[in-house]
This record gives structure tokens, C-alpha cells and sequence, in this order.
């Protein structure tokens, strides 16, 4: 004998293929009935109530059976699952393949529409541009001649440039040497009273050129042309800045450089403040 489960389709005959139709049938249109839905539950709890007391009468044969019609339950459910996704992806691939064909047709009609536009900015520029290369042509031509003559009297130019300062490094090296003789001649007038016509001339050339080497090093050094530049600034800075003053005074407060032209020294407590760090530095030395 077959057990007919509760709230299951009929065992009376010999259990074999369960009809799928409608099981496809209650999964694509689902109740959403409350009321059928309480009833649903209602009996549920009823048939569980009495497998739950018919579970310790049980005998394995029935338990076999009970199973069986279990999985094949499960069996049914997993193949309309499946159909129901099939049928889905199916559906999505149609809607996918319509809204492709809607995109096509508005992409090609966007695409003729801006390619008319681009061709029509293309002529009316095309048009623009002959007429402004023409413009241009003319204008170029005119100014060419114009043009050649600039470059043509910059370079002159720059050749003069060049000849002018090579001109006066000319003159710089011929006044240098001119100096040099003048300074010689000096010299060599001076030592000749001194030490008479006794010494040879080689000798006394030796002596006014090694003189004057000496003489040249000593005003070219660095303590002659700083004395110089004190001179200079001396004459430029005039009553106003020296006051009357050794120049040294005015460097006093960046430590004695020349490079702070200040009058005022500093105040008395940046001074004890500097011995102070000094003492210490010494005695930090010292240790």
C-alpha cells in the first residue's frame, strides 16, 4: 500500500513521474493570498502534528518509501527552478537584444546628423582658411622685403658691435702698455741718479722691470683695492653718512664687515649678550 501525504497529490496509483506542468504553474504564479496563506499554515501545522505522532509506529519500509516521494518532491522543484531561470535569461537576452537594436538605430541616426555637421564646419572653415592664406600671402609678400632689410642691418649691427669692443679692449691693452712704459721710464730716470752711470743698462732693465712687477702687485692686491673702494664711497656717501668719522665706525654693527652701513651700534644688552654666549663657548672649550 502507498501512504498518501497530506496536502500531496494522490499515491492511490503507482508512484512514477510527477506531472510538472503544474508545478511550473504554482512557482510562476505564486498565491498572495493572506487568507490562503493562514489555511496553508494551519494545515501544516496539523499534518506535522500528526506525522510527529505517527513517527514512533513507523516502519522502515514506509520510512523508504516517505523518502522517495521526498526526493522526488526535491527532484520536481530543482527542474522548474531551472525552467524558470532559463525562461528568465531567455527573456532578459531578447529585452537585451531589442534595446541593442533601438541603441543602433539612434547611434546611427546621431552619427549621420554629426557627420553632416562636421562637414559643413569642415567647408565653411576650408573657406575661411583659403581666404585668410590669400591675406596672409599678401601681407608676407609685402613685408618680406622689409623684413630681409631688418635682418640684414642686425647683422651689420652686431658686427659693428663686436668690432667697436674689440676696438676698445685695443685700446685698454694699448693704454695699459703705455702706462707700464711711462712707469719704466720713471723708474729707470730715478735709479739712474741714485746709482750712477757705473751699472750696466741690462742691469738697471732687470732691476725697473722686477720694481715695477712689484709695485703693480701691490696696487692690484686686495688691501689696495679695498682702500680704493673706501675712497670711493668716501666721495660718494659724502658728510651725510661719515660725519666726519673713520670709515671703520660705520661697519660696526654687522662685526666689523663692510657690508652694513649703520651708524647706530648695537644696544648695550645685545652686546653683554653676545660676551655672555662667548664666555661660555670658551669655557665649554675649555672642559
Amino acid at each position: 500500500a502507498v501512504i498518501a501525504l497530506p496536502g500531496e497529490f494522490s499515491m492511490a496509483e503507482e508512484v512514477g513521474e510527477p506531472p510538472t506542468v503544474a508545478a511550473e504553474e504554482i512557482f510562476l504564479h505564486p498565491s498572495t493570498s493572506t487568507a490562503h496563506q493562514d489555511v496553508a499554515m494551519k494545515d501544516g501545522e496539523a499534518d506535522a502534528e500528526k506525522e510527529s505522532e505517527s513517527d514512533a509506529s513507523i516502519d522502515w519500509d514506509d520510512y523508504e518509501r516517505r523518502k522517495d516521494v521526498l526526493i522526488k518532491k526535491l527532484v520536481l522543484c530543482e527542474q522548474a527552478m531551472a525552467r524558470i531561470k532559463v525562461t528568465a535569461k531567455f527573456t532578459r537576452l531578447k529585452d537585451w537584444e531589442k534595446r541593442k537594436g533601438e541603441i543602433a538605430a539612434g547611434t546611427d541616426h546621431e552619427y549621420v546628423t554629426r557627420c553632416a555637421a562636421l562637414q559643413k564646419e569642415t567647408d565653411r572653415l576650408l573657406e575661411e582658411n583659403e581666404i585668410r592664406t590669400k591675406l596672409s600671402l599678401d601681407s608676407l609678400q609685402r613685408s618680406h622685403e622689409g623684413e630681409l632689410d631688418f635682418i640684414e642691418r642686425g647683422y651689420r649691427d652686431r658686427i659693428q658691435y663686436k668690432k667697436s669692443q674689440l676696438r676698445y679692449e685695443l685700446h685698454l691693452k694699448k693704454d695699459a702698455l703705455l702706462e707700464r712704459i711711462r712707469k719704466e721710464d720713471e723708474v729707470r730716470a730715478d735709479a739712474r741718479i741714485f746709482v750712477g752711470e757705473d751699472v750696466p743698462d741690462e742691469w738697471l732693465d732687470e732691476f725697473v722691470k722686477e720694481y715695477v712687477d712689484e709695485t703693480e702687485a701691490a696696487e692690484n692686491g686686495p688691501e689696495a683695492r679695498r682702500k680704493r673702494n673706501m675712497a670711493k664711497y668716501r666721495r660718494e656717501a659724502g658728510e651725510e653718512l661719515d660725519l666726519g668719522q673713520p670709515l671703520e665706525r660705520l661697519a660696526v654693527n654687522d662685526e666689523r664687515r663692510w657690508a652694513s652701513r649703520s651708524l647706530q651700534p648695537y644696544p648695550q644688552w645685545m652686546n653683554d649678550k653676545k660676551e655672555k654666549k662667548r664666555r661660555e663657548k670658551e669655557k665649554r672649550k675649555e672642559r
